[in-house]
């Protein structure tokens, strides 16, 4: 496996009192960012390193009991740990 999964110990509650459960996936790189559309702008950032991003959080653990996955490439990990 290359990447590096790290667990929270802290468990957070949403303010109807149920636990919060949280899926992400953290990459590092080059993106593209900008605001898109005339009728509706929005801030949108995309590019490889997003892409990426998102298919690590979209296969990362499912939270349980409130717990938050984060699931990080090798190349974050150590920007991370330096």
């Amino acid at each position: 496996n290359t990447n590096t999964h790290t667990q929270a110990g802290s468990r957070t509650r949403r303010p109807d009192g149920e636990l919060t459960v949280l899926k992400a996936g953290v990459n590092s790189g080059a993106l593209c960012a900008g605001v898109i559309s005339i009728h509706a702008p929005r801030y949108s950032v995309f590019g490889d390193t997003v892409n990426v991003a998102s298919r690590m959080a979209s296969t990362a653990e499912r939270s349980e009991g409130g717990r938050t996955h984060v699931q990080m490439s090798p190349a974050t990990a150590k920007r991370v740990s330096a």
